[in-house]
């Protein structure tokens, strides 16, 4: 049986999840705030904002980082700017949802957003001290 970890194929997978719904509330904010007819391409301009920010930038000690890049070129950053990003992410996501969805919904994210890092303990670890994990490339 394999530990629960970052390296476990679930804990990514919930990274994944957490990262589509940050992204999706990122698109459901316009749709909600703007008035202009545009909004859907504004939703998607906010959108590829972030994902550019979050694959451009990248730690090189980060467990989840692709083995290929996604883009062409990538920005090495230090692991607790990465760390900041995406607690500042899922906090923005939260708030967004706090505007629109219920108390037992938000509750539900926080805890999913809590417990994926308390899972991926050892990847904020090895991003904070800079030092990649045995086994891995």
């Amino acid at each position: 049986m394999k530990k629960i970890n970052a390296s476990h194929p679930y804990v990514q997978a919930w990274h994944f999840i957490l990262l589509l719904s940050a992204v999706l509330a990122f698109y459901m904010w316009p749709q909600a705030m703007i008035e202009h007819r545009l909004k859907s391409f504004f939703a998607v301009l906010i959108v590829l904002g972030i994902f550019f920010v979050h694959v451009v930038f990248v730690n090189n000690y980060d467990l989840y980082k692709a083995k290929e890049p996604l883009l062409s070129f990538e920005i090495p950053i230090p692991g607790w700017l990465k760390i900041v990003w995406e607690i500042l992410l899922f906090a923005s996501a939260t708030w967004i949802y706090a505007q629109n969805q219920s108390s037992l919904f938000l509750q539900f994210y926080v805890f999913a957003i809590v417990l994926l890092y308390l899972l991926s303990w050892d990847r904020t670890w090895h991003m904070l001290i800079g030092k990649k994990k045995k086994g891995s490339e």
